[in-house]
């Protein structure tokens, strides 16, 4: 009789082994990550906090502490951070210190600008007692650093740009008041030319008067002292001096005849 002979079937397939402690290592890892995630956000809020601690600190000095330069160091007087502050709080601190620096040195520069401007006698003076307060805001001499850079430039630049100005406006003060001297001067000038006619002066002499008048008027009219209408009259009244005076010649050539 035939033997049967038994086959065994290998598998190459892991057997599934259940362990007791997947669960418990999973539960290990999901309350480290939330720990983590709970750090995370305390050491932020901390840093947020003492961020906020700094700048309000740096917000609390006087603005005259801001703009004052220590002459030995030629930092703002309130830059150094208040003892025991952390390295957040401080760096927030001197940043905010920084950024009112900026504000509070060209409120200074524009409000003694304002002042300088009123109570100078020219822009020239203007100019010198200017330059010399921004000279003063800090020690020239001293330490070259950002702030004292900040205020030569932003000082330079104010006194520059408001001395153009000022220089600007003494001009066409200037020429305002010539202009209004020589319309005066031509106002007396072309009634005395009219009395002159009147009184028997020599012709050539009428004729010179009259030819200087029209130069005025015309200068005046082309440098926009005078208006348009102005203008006309001023000619008008010389063209009826000039008639007068061809008349007056008129008749005393008709007297030179008769005699």
């Amino acid at each position: 009789m035939a033997v049967i002979r038994q086959q065994t079937k290998v598998f190459n397939q892991p057997v599934g082994v259940v362990r007791i402690d997947s669960g418990s290592q999973e539960l290990g890892r999901v309350i480290s990550r939330a720990a983590s995630g709970i750090a995370e956000t305390i050491f932020s809020n901390a840093v947020e906090e003492q961020s906020k601690a700094g700048s309000k600190a740096a917000l609390a000095q006087p603005s005259s502490t801001i703009a004052s330069i220590d002459p030995k160091t030629n930092m703002p007087v309130a830059y150094t951070p208040p003892l025991g502050f952390s390295e957040v709080q401080a760096s927030a601190y001197q940043d905010m210190i920084d950024r009112r620096f900026e504000e509070s040195i060209m409120n200074e520069i524009k409000a003694k600008g304002a002042e300088l401007s009123q109570t100078s006698s020219s822009s020239e003076q203007y100019k010198q007692r200017m330059s010399n307060h921004v000279a003063e805001m800090f020690n020239a001499e001293g330490k070259d650093t950002l702030y004292s850079r900040f205020i030569k430039e932003s000082g330079e630049a104010y006194v520059a740009s408001t001395y153009s100005t000022l220089a600007k406006q003494e001009t066409d003060a200037a020429k305002e008041n010539i202009s209004f001297q020589q319309i005066v001067e031509g106002f007396d000038s072309r009634r005395n030319i009219g009395l002159m006619i009147n009184s028997g002066i020599s012709d050539d002499v009428i004729n010179n008067k009259i030819r200087i008048e029209t130069r005025r008027v015309d200068n005046l009219a082309q440098t926009k002292a005078i208006t348009a209408p102005a203008y006309n009259t001023a000619r008008e009244e010389l063209l009826g001096h000039q008639a007068l005076l061809a008349n007056r010649e008129l008749t005393n050539i008709y007297l030179g005849l008769s005699d």
